[in-house]
């Protein structure tokens, strides 16, 4: 299972990329199962052992607009980041893709619970075949 936790941001390994952008006043129940794609490029030689996810939420009707970030390079909130753990480290090189799908949807047994399918690969010096994961964030 995926942890909720406080994410230096130094470790980052790559510039963060947004997997979806929802307008609250036009989206609907039904946009909130999504299937999106990803791709971050690696900033630094290093191991990745987990994809981090975290969301901003921006009132732009406030004069100027506030933004409400839980990204780790922000003071903390109480919702931390979400850590999604992978079942093998990454061997990443600087310049190195990791590409992939997110695809999110309520659990049909506790709304409250979200079902993550993690689809993802590594192209650089020491490539990663497609890997498939699944997680429950409770």
């Amino acid at each position: 299972e995926p942890i909720s936790d406080i994410v230096d941001e130094s470790s980052l390994v790559t510039p963060p990329c947004c997997v979806l952008e929802l307008d609250l006043c036009k989206c609907s129940t039904r946009d909130l199962d999504f299937l999106a794609p990803f791709s971050l490029r690696v900033a630094r030689k290093d191991f990745i052992h987990s994809l981090v996810v975290w969301f901003d939420v921006t009132f732009g009707a406030a004069s100027p607009a506030v933004v409400l970030s839980t990204a780790p390079s922000k003071p903390g909130t109480h919702w931390k980041q979400t850590v999604l753990y992978l079942d093998e480290p990454l061997v990443a090189h600087c310049g190195d893709a990791i590409s992939g799908t997110l695809a999110v949807r309520k659990n049909l047994q506790n709304h409250r619970d979200l079902d993550v399918k993690l689809a993802y690969e590594l192209q650089g010096e020491v490539p990663k075949p497609s890997t498939i994961q699944y997680f429950r964030v409770r």
